[in-house]
């Protein structure tokens, strides 16, 4: 995954941030798969990254004041995996909708042509 940072100094801060961003898309994307409500998301996300759940709270509201680098790095390899897979799955659709003979003009192949990219971006893939 590409490090938006790199090549200047960062704080703390910086690196809270961003564990922010990365705790609130994983406790999204679970609740929405799962359909379970935020909290039983938030709890299953701290499970399955090995972060506590009080990091995840912390950070929602916005009261943690420093982040292990243990817990930093499990999110972040979290947020990759999360990634992959999301690119996998439009890799996928792609395929499956070229088979079918759908034009690639359709608004169905850009969509997942546009969430392709945009995944190849976050992870710092190119062409």
């Amino acid at each position: 995954m590409k490090c938006p940072r790199e090549g200047r100094i960062v704080s703390t801060v910086d690196f809270i941030e961003e564990a922010r961003g990365w705790a609130s898309m994983l406790v999204r994307s679970e609740a929405r798969s799962s359909g379970t409500p935020v909290d039983d998301a938030r709890s299953s996300v701290a499970r399955k990254t090995n972060v506590p759940e009080s990091i995840f709270v912390s950070l929602g509201k916005n009261r943690l004041k420093g982040l292990d680098v243990r817990h930093y790095f499990n999110l972040r390899a979290a947020v990759e995996r999360a990634l992959q897979a999301e690119l996998r799955r439009h890799e996928h659709e792609i395929h499956v909708l070229r088979q079918a003979g759908v034009d690639p003009r359709d608004d169905e192949i850009t969509a997942a042509q546009a969430g392709l990219e945009a995944c190849r971006k976050a992870l710092g893939i190119s062409d």
